[in-house]
C-alpha cells in the first residue's frame, strides 16, 4: 500500500511538472457553462448508472450522461442557459 501511495504522488508530481512545461496556445475567451451532479437515492446513498438528460428550456436542445460508478454525472461545454435535468 506505500509503494502505490509513493507511485501515485510520483505520478501526480510529473504530471502536474508537465502542465508547468508544455506551452498551451493562447484563446479567445469563451463563454461556456457546465452541470455536475450526484444522484442518490432517499436514504443519500450514491446510484451509478442512472441516465440523466439535461434540456435547454429556451432551445429544448437535449443531452443524456450516465451517472458513474460514485453517482456524479457531468455535463460540459455547455452554452450558458437554464437547463431542466431529469433522471
Amino acid at each position: 500500500m506505500r509503494h502505490h501511495s509513493l507511485f501515485c504522488r510520483v505520478a501526480i508530481c510529473c504530471a502536474l511538472s508537465l502542465l508547468f512545461l508544455v506551452p498551451s496556445p493562447v484563446h479567445a475567451q469563451v463563454l461556456k457553462a457546465q452541470i455536475l451532479g450526484t444522484i442518490t437515492d432517499p436514504t443519500g446513498a450514491v446510484v451509478p448508472a442512472v441516465k440523466i438528460t439535461i434540456i435547454d428550456t429556451r432551445t429544448s436542445f437535449q443531452r443524456t450522461a450516465d451517472s458513474n460508478d460514485a453517482g456524479n454525472f457531468f455535463f460540459v461545454n455547455l452554452d450558458p442557459g437554464s437547463y431542466r435535468v431529469e433522471a
